[in-house]
């Protein structure tokens, strides 16, 4: 979907026309785009209900986005009708054709029991026939099975083969992301640093929070790259910024040592708040150790919000 609003600003009113003349003669690709349309609003009055009417029809004719998408609504929606059964019907349609994306859901579902019994022999199954037959997100999960054990027999070398087509061939920044640890940490490969600091960086510049947590984690510790807390800073700053959990600890031991930049205690106590809230006993007990500095108690609303500035 976000595809789509991205390529759709670019759309032209003749363009937009087409898509729809396309979608009501019966053309699935053109359906299931035409619902998308309706389901942002762009260029279109926002119908949901006509949005679902096109995914359907574009699911009838096994389109597999067209598939997915009405899915989605069977499954997700609050106004849905929640019907498990015909999502899984379809779904299961859609692995019987090979459709690399719906493999890559139904192994998902499989892996970790959702809507269906957990099944990990099943999950591994079909994530990598949809690795197989070339979906990214597939490619990435398979690596991830490998590299955790889960479901096969644990190999470094089989994940990082895996996560290179994902990052190489799909493009894909969680593989990008986890291929630049990899390479940086000698995982499955021969150790680069230079080139995984190099797949790490294009993984942050494309809006990626493991990777950003990954580098000012290298950078905090030291031990495979000079111990810089600016850099920790910046990029542990970043990771918070957009709610990535693991890195609230750091960044709050940064913060109220000032490491890297000005001591900030009330910031810090926020993010343990916040990480203790969420469940991370190293929040909880940080947070502990802090109640002896002096700073303003938090109200609700800076639990709730303890990222609201930016964090540099």
């Amino acid at each position: 979907m976000e595809k789509l609003k991205k390529a759709s600003t670019q759309l032209t009113l003749d363009e937009i026309n087409e898509i729809k003349r396309q979608a009501q003669a019966g053309s699935a690709p053109h359906q299931n785009q035409y619902g998308l349309l309706l389901a942002l609003g762009q260029f279109v009055p926002k119908n949901k209900s006509q949005a679902v009417e096109y995914f359907k029809k574009a699911s009838d004719q096994d389109n597999p986005e067209g598939m997915w998408n009405y899915c989605k609504y069977l499954l997700y929606d609050p106004d849905g009708p929640a019907d498990v059964a015909q999502a899984l019907e379809i779904l299961l349609r859609g692995c019987e054709k090979g459709y690399p994306f719906i493999l890559n859901q139904m192994a998902y579902f499989y892996q970790h029991g959702h809507y269906v019994e957990k099944n990990l022999e099943k999950a591994v199954e079909l994530f990598r026939r949809g690795a197989e037959l070339g979906s990214p997100q597939a490619q990435f999960n398979l690596a991830t099975m490998y590299a955790s054990g889960e479901g096969l027999e644990f190999s470094e070398f089989e994940a990082f083969e895996w996560l290179e087509k994902a990052a190489y061939d799909g493009d894909f920044v969680e593989a990008i992301g986890t291929l630049g640890e990899f390479y940086a940490l000698g995982i499955g490969c021969l150790q680069d640093l230079d080139k995984g600091l190099e797949l790490l960086e294009m993984a942050v510049g494309r809006d990626h929070p493991n990777s950003m947590f990954a580098l000012g984690s290298f950078y905090y510790k030291g031990e495979i790259v000079e111990r810089d807390y600016d850099q920790a800073r910046f990029y542990l700053g970043k990771a918070v910024n957009r709610g990535f959990l693991q890195a609230y600890p750091i960044m709050a031991s940064l913060l109220a040592q000032g490491l890297g930049g000005p001591k900030d205690l009330e910031t810090a106590k926020r993010l343990l708040q916040a990480g203790a809230k969420a469940g991370l006993a190293d929040c909880a007990e940080a947070y502990q150790s802090l109640l002896k500095e002096p700073a303003r108690d938090c109200d609700q609303k800076d639990l709730a919000e303890p990222c609201k500035k930016n964090i540099h």
